[in-house]
């Protein structure tokens, strides 16, 4: 029996949670979910073993148990449209956009973001001998950025300290280049650095990303890094590498004379949000204890964007449960960790000197760019590589698909940040981001992985060990 593209919606209370106010969502079924001619006996809702997300149970009249229900429902308290998980039901997930809950004076705050967003972190790359090891010009931003939004892909992710500001000026000059209708879609978020945060600052640097994007207001500014000394040491000095760009390897934590109030910083962020320069207001790699010491200060956190992949799991003890407890929206970049996810390499010495400086890695190597002082785990790595490997020959999907798709099946997780520095990439990154992993995948790719995960720990910072700075 065929379905009819019939929409049923249901609005759902479920009382006050932890942050005072009442949560209503909004249940939206179509295709092979769409109600024809079943009858619902009746709705409840409960909390997950994990306690962290809702459960819609639906008994549908008639119906064998594969359309009882929709679960586990994959709304992250952030999602206004719940979405299927894979989980328990393999069924197509539902939403493609994820928007924002009320916010904190009740007012209904939309950020729509694609599921998979354009990281620019590549934008204005100066050459062979910068991080990215190539030389980004206008016209390649300009052409990709057309091909990201006709792909569908409408968020943009940039900083201001990515390749030294020239990342946010090729972004803006590119989207300048879209049409009324295509511009009219897209949405972007940038950062500001934790050594930019004092009160005063705050405006002068927000002020200086809106004109290097040719702006008035920008869609989601975060802090890129939590305000702390661990936080500001690795951007502070002038530590350039051959092509004149940053030295990933440097910290400098004694010319930190002072640290900027994380309190004032946001009050500034909050001002501005009032203002109307910008709409959201979100942070970025910040710890469970670092999220509930900001949320104190009155200013909404619409985001955390913080590294998850199948190689890096940290945020799965801490981080992710409480952004899905506290309507706090989840970006996860670095999904192929530049490369490895893919299989691309087989040994460390394989691996570009830039992309081998993550705690996977042995500090003590010939060259390292590292920081973090730590042994890596390398053997392990390439062994959990060779797992996924396995698992994307045995059911017929590739690694890159495997590599996006998996972190977009967490619950919480909104919207994955994938960069590009090859035309193909950009489409192809979409099109993976459209794949659907079953629940025994899902199961497959965690049990997997889950040495790895243990053995990197806690620790959300991919780059610093005992000076971590997620906390």
């Amino acid at each position: 029996m065929g379905y009819t593209p019939v929409c049923l919606f249901f609005w759902l209370r479920f009382g006050r949670r932890t942050t005072g106010r009442p949560s209503t969502r909004l249940l939206f079924m179509r295709g092979p979910h769409s109600l024809q001619c079943f009858t619902f006996e009746h709705i409840t809702t409960k909390r997950h073993s994990h306690g962290h997300d809702y459960k819609l149970e639906t008994q549908v009249a008639g119906k064998t148990d594969a359309h009882k229900g929709i679960s586990p429902l994959l709304t992250c308290h952030t999602c206004f449209f719940f979405r299927n998980s894979s989980r328990t039901c393999s069924a197509p997930r539902h939403c493609d956009i994820a928007r924002l809950t009320p916010d904190h004076h009740g007012e209904t705050m939309s950020l729509n973001l694609s599921k998979i967003g354009f990281g620019t972190w590549q934008f204005g790359s100066a050459g062979a001998e910068d991080y990215w090891g190539v030389e980004f010009t206008q016209n390649m931003a300009t052409e990709f950025v057309k091909e990201a939004v006709s792909s569908g892909i409408t968020y943009f992710d940039t900083a201001e300290d990515y390749s030294g500001g020239r990342s946010e000026m090729q972004l803006g000059v590119a989207l300048k280049a879209l049409s009324p209708e295509d511009r009219a879609k897209c949405i972007v978020g940038s950062k500001i650095l934790p050594n930019h945060c004092s009160y005063d600052d705050v405006r002068k640097y927000v002020d200086g990303t809106l004109d290097r994007l040719g702006i008035d207001a920008i869609d989601l500014m975060m802090i890129h890094w939590p305000i702390s000394k661990a936080g500001m040491a690795h951007f502070a000095g002038d530590h350039k590498n051959a092509a004149g760009g940053r030295d990933y390897a440097a910290v400098d934590v004694d010319s930190i004379s002072q640290v900027p109030s994380t309190e004032l910083a946001l009050k500034a962020l909050g001002e501005l949000q009032a203002e109307g320069k910008i709409k959201h207001v979100g942070v970025s790699n910040f710890g469970k204890n670092q999220l509930e010491q900001a949320m104190k200060f009155g200013v909404k956190i619409a985001v955390n964007q913080v590294c998850l992949n199948f190689l890096f799991r940290a945020v799965e003890f801490e981080i992710l449960p409480f952004c899905v407890a506290n309507d706090i929206q989840v970006i996860a970049y670095s999904p192929l960790m530049q490369g490895l996810c893919l299989g691309r390499w087989s040994r460390t010495d394989d691996v570009p000197i830039y992309r081998a400086r993550t705690r996977h890695f042995n500090s003590a190597n010939p060259g390292s760019k590292s920081r973090h002082e730590e042994p890596g785990h390398e053997k392990l790595l390439f062994e959990t590589i060779d797992r996924v490997r396995s698992i994307s020959e045995k059911h017929g999907i590739a690694m890159i698909d495997l590599s996006l798709a998996y972190p977009l099946h967490k619950v919480g997780v909104s919207c994955v940040v994938a960069g590009a520095t090859k035309m193909v990439h950009v489409g192809g990154n979409a099109q993976a981001g459209a794949t659907q992993l079953t629940e025994e995948v899902m199961k497959e790719l965690d049990e997997a992985t889950d040495a790895l995960k243990q053995a990197m720990g806690g620790n959300a910072d991919l780059w610093q060990g005992a000076d971590s700075r997620i906390n």
